[in-house]
């Protein structure tokens, strides 16, 4: 059987190297860009992995029922009954089984469906060839490094959720600060205007007071001039008063 991993896994490159790295923060769309992007890639990388481990483990199942069938000595003259050998064929079968039942329980779930908590998800319960068929050491040493590459992957997703959600935060953060400096400009607006409707207003009372001034000396004024005459009148009016006096 040919263990290697599938041609698509090669092709992608290395699974550590994660792709676009931090732009500058005041570009958010170019930074949501470059998440996207780096999600799908990671998905993509996910899918290829997935279909190469599904390959190996039903290749390995293959080998297994092969030397089962070999353990029972009913299948080639050179094979004795090998209780053991069955045994530990047979468990590493069940296990490979129900870990790749549980692959297909989770495909089926719908995104954010909550996990069941089972490891069965994350690897096998058994990771390690039989002692009695050490030719399936190299399988599942291939497999030991699906599941490791699966795990390096997972923990990317993870800080890639971490940077969108600090890169959320700083865009709400500079939202918030932007909210304030407009109502701290509004505020200062409406102070200015305040201050200019006071200053028109006292300007306006101001107007006020002159022309009342102005008012009251031109009264005056025309009251002197009305006495001015209304003396020069009797003067001549009575000029013997005037002696008099």
């Amino acid at each position: 059987m040919n263990f290697s991993p599938n041609n698509s896994i090669a092709n992608n490159g290395s699974l550590n190297s994660p792709g676009g790295g931090g732009n500058n923060n005041n570009n958010n769309n170019n930074s949501n860009n470059n998440n996207d992007s780096m999600d799908a890639s990671i998905n993509r990388q996910q899918l290829s992995l997935a279909q190469a481990k599904i390959a190996l483990i039903l290749d390995i199942n293959l080998q297994l029922i092969k030397y089962a069938m070999l353990a029972t000595g009913n299948h080639g003259a050179n094979h004795q009954p090998n209780e053991a050998m069955f045994a530990n064929c047979m468990k590493r079968l069940q296990c490979n089984i129900a870990f790749l039942v549980s692959m297909a329980d989770t495909s089926l779930k719908k995104p954010g469906e909550a996990d069941n908590g089972s490891n069965n998800n994350n690897f096998p319960q058994i990771l390690s060839a039989p002692a009695e068929v050490p030719q399936l050491n190299e399988a599942y040493g291939k497999l030991v490094q699906y599941l490791q590459q699966q795990m390096q992957m997972k923990q990317q997703q993870q800080q890639q959720q971490q940077q969108q959600q600090q890169q959320q935060q700083q865009q709400q953060q500079q939202q918030q600060q932007q909210q304030q400096q407009q109502q701290q400009q509004q505020q200062q607006q409406q102070q200015q205007q305040q201050q200019q409707q006071q200053q028109q207003q006292q300007q306006q009372q101001q107007q006020q007071q002159q022309q009342q001034q102005q008012q009251q000396q031109q009264q005056q004024q025309q009251q002197q001039q009305l006495n001015d005459k209304d003396s020069v009148m009797d003067s001549f009016i009575n000029p013997m008063s005037f002696i008099n006096n």
